[in-house]
């Protein structure tokens, strides 16, 4: 999924990003995924979806069963 895919399609991003994302940490290094979404997220210019995207990232850390390793 390209990030400007969501950011362009709020409601796409509210019903099925976090199910991407959490897809995406269990396949890959979740680690590696939460690094990578910080660095294009720093780069991005709409200011709302970047603070969209940081709350759906933090309740899935905070949440997820599948990410109780990724502070270690």
């Amino acid at each position: 999924m390209r990030l400007a895919i969501v950011a362009s399609n709020r409601r796409l991003l509210e019903a099925r990003g976090s199910f991407v994302v959490r897809r995406l940490c269990v396949l890959l290094d979740a680690k590696s995924i939460y690094i990578t979404f910080a660095q294009i997220l720093n780069k991005h210019s709409d200011r709302e979806f970047v603070g969209l995207m940081i709350e759906i990232l933090n309740l899935i850390l905070l949440t997820a069963e599948e990410l109780v390793r990724v502070g270690g």
